[in-house]
């Protein structure tokens, strides 16, 4: 039951209507620009010398003053072109000939397509103008078929192209001198943060190519050049040496375009009336009555400022250490203060072991916390090492003789009762130790020990090994 079931992507297809024809402002009151014939119902000299004429129609007409008529009988035998010089009613216009015609007999008077017309651009006249069409929908909508391009009957359609052209030589200086319109407001029409196409003719200033550059204005006849809009912030302005014949500044928007029509159909939609502000936004708000399309006052620009509120992270990298993350670093030519911390994610790959420790008496349990993850397990694998302490043997601060204590720079990891061996290393030893000789550790501190010659007496706090002398350097 699907009415496009048989239609394929790229059919082509035939338009049967857009709507109908329907009255009132809404659907009709436009610049009509359609080759149309109007049968005439009464006709009349209003300045024979001058051939003017009066015509009224059967049906109500959509001329303009201006407007190309073709004044023709039915069978084609008579057929003069006529200028409209006034509109009388709503089916009555009069008309200059450039010649007499007849009025007698049935004619009609058939409109003739408006087409551009430039001074400046001369191949708008290819162009059909005004208003094509408008065409009405059941539901209040109006169509309408337009070139955005307008014609008017004593005004050249030359826009503003905002090109300046100009010769100049100058020396050291960032100072640009521009000519200016011919108005009762001369300027040269460009604004700080426009982008524009520079065109050298000749050899040009050193250094400055054809290319694109952003301006900063100093006044309506002089402005600077930057190559960057960092070096317009950082005021790193183009310094100008050389001369320039017939060069040129192009709004880059501008550059390379030409007026072409739009080809548009534009819906006009039944108003909605809401008690509420509405915010505009940029882009074409509405169509002149002549078809010409409005861009609304709002640029398709945006200034960023204030805090930075987001990342967006375009490539994560890999390969990081957790430990060691990287470093955010923020730079940008205005704002200032913004730091930021990595948030680095993945997989445990690798544990460090910072201290393994000693004296395990069996395999320790390994817990992993931090990081916002869960579910790593790691299990120790143990294996037997030589502990090895040093102190300097000639130090009060290492050897007590009064305590009968050795002092080690950092943790000794020593534990009560352990078998240690006395190694002086080559020198002279502590009066009271032998050399290689076994003894057993008596633990009084995290950096300090006593010795015993049996681990009973470790544990018995009894005949401590009493040190007399002190031995010579590392031990």
């Amino acid at each position: 039951n699907d009415p496009t079931y048989y239609f394929k992507k790229n059919d082509t297809i035939e338009i049967k209507s857009f709507g109908y024809e329907a009255p009132g402002k809404k659907s009709n009151n436009y610049v009509l620009n359609v080759q149309t014939k109007f049968k005439i119902a009464e006709s009349s000299v209003v300045d024979a010398n001058a051939f003017v004429y009066n015509f009224k129609l059967y049906n109500d007409h959509f001329f303009q003053e201006g407007y190309e008529l073709r004044y023709e009988n039915e069978d084609g035998t008579v057929s003069d072109l006529g200028t409209v010089t006034r509109i009388v009613s709503e089916n009555e216009i009069n008309v200059r000939f450039g010649q007499q015609i007849n009025l007698l007999g049935t004619f009609y008077l058939e409109n003739q397509l408006l087409k551009g017309s430039s001074t400046s651009h001369s191949y708008i006249k290819n162009f059909v103008a005004n208003v094509q069409n408008t065409y009405a929908k059941f539901n209040g909508d109006v169509l309408i078929s337009s070139n955005s391009l307008p014609k008017y009957n004593d005004i050249e359609t030359n826009t503003y192209d905002k090109k300046v052209t100009f010769s100049a030589s100058l020396v050291s200086t960032d100072i640009l001198p521009l000519p200016t319109n011919p108005t009762s407001l001369p300027d040269h029409g460009f604004y700080t943060g426009d982008s524009v196409y520079f065109q050298s003719a000749g050899n040009g200033f050193d250094g400055v190519t054809t290319g694109s550059y952003f301006v900063y204005r100093v006044n309506e006849s002089e402005i600077k050049l930057a190559r960057s809009k960092a070096d317009l912030t950082r005021e790193s302005y183009i310094t100008f040496n050389g001369s320039v014949v017939n060069a040129s500044l192009s709004y880059l928007d501008f550059y390379g375009k030409t007026i072409q029509p739009q080809g548009i159909y534009r819906k006009i939609l039944s108003p909605t009336n809401r008690k509420r502000t509405e915010k505009t936004t940029s882009g074409y708000t509405g169509i002149f009555v002549n078809g010409l399309e409005l861009l609304n006052y709002k640029s398709s620009s945006s200034v960023y400022y204030g805090d930075i509120l987001d990342f967006t992270m375009t490539s994560g990298g890999s390969e990081y250490d957790i430990i060691n993350p990287p470093v955010v670093k923020i730079v940008d030519e205005v704002g200032t203060g913004a730091t930021g911390v990595a948030n680095v994610k993945g997989q445990l790959v690798r544990l460090d072991v910072t201290d393994p420790g000693m004296g395990y008496y069996a395999p320790p349990t390994i817990t992993i916390k931090g990081g916002n993850g869960s579910g790593a397990q790691a299990e120790p694998r143990m294996i037997s090492v030589k502990l090895e302490n040093s102190f300097v043997a000639n130090f009060p601060s290492d050897v007590n003789l009064t305590t009968n204590e050795i002092t080690f720079e950092t943790d000794h990891k020593f534990l009560d009762g352990e078998s240690v061996i006395y190694e002086p290393r080559n020198t002279s030893g502590i009066v009271g130790l032998n050399t290689g000789g076994e003894y057993f550790v008596f633990v009084t501190g995290q950096k300090t020990i006593k010795l015993h010659t049996t681990r009973g007496d470790v544990f018995a706090g009894i005949n401590t090994v009493a040190f007399t002398g002190y031995g010579d350097g590392v031990q």
